[in-house]
């Protein structure tokens, strides 16, 4: 055995390293020796599943994170806003494809209620559009005059039960407001 120098720092770490040394050679060594081939292939096993079931884990994890990322990411509002818009206007437009004319009207009343938004968007003051519309100055959008005739034809269909209309006027009046849209930077 080995002599300790007790001037070392490192004298108790020897002396525990020969300890437990001595221990193995004396108890452990002759007993583990013709199990080492059996050991070495149990550990290699256990090592390869670890290493598998870490690969698994990786993936999987990879994958929740894609789906957080598609489930929360930003939300571009600009794009959210022109994909409604161009929702509400295509209704508009199936109503106008339609051979009904219950469904000329409701497409201009469904144009009427975005013209409404707009103005409040844009934030002219007033209880309805029709005050909303008196609020804006003549020469500050030229497509007010567009909306105007356009709403006057939208309060006789909603005031007036007996309001006739053909596809050509409807058409036209659904012009005004694409106009009056265009010109207020919606469509």
């Amino acid at each position: 055995m080995e002599t300790i120098d007790y001037n070392d720092p490192f004298y108790i770490l020897k002396f525990v390293g020969n300890f437990f040394k001595s221990i193995y050679e004396t108890y452990i060594a002759d007993t583990i020796t013709p199990f080492l081939p059996v050991l070495e292939v149990v550990s290699i096993t256990v090592s390869l599943l670890f290493f598998a079931g870490t690969v698994f884990c990786v993936i999987k994890i990879r994958e929740i994170q894609s789906k957080e990322y598609k489930k929360y990411k930003a939300i571009d509002i600009e794009k959210q806003a022109i994909s409604e818009r161009d929702t509400q206007w295509e209704i508009v437009m199936k109503h106008m494809d339609s051979d009904n004319p219950a469904e000329w009207k409701l497409a201009i009343i469904e144009a009427d209620s975005i013209l409404d938004d707009i103005m409040k968007d844009l934030g002219y003051d007033g209880d309805n559009l029709g005050e909303r519309l008196k609020s804006v100055n003549k020469g500050e959008h030229v497509s007010i005059e567009y909306a105007w005739e356009a709403h006057k034809v939208r309060n006789a269909i909603a005031h007036e039960g007996t309001f006739s209309l053909n596809r050509r006027e409807a058409r036209r009046i659904v012009g005004l407001y694409e106009k009056s849209f265009k010109g207020l930077g919606y469509l």
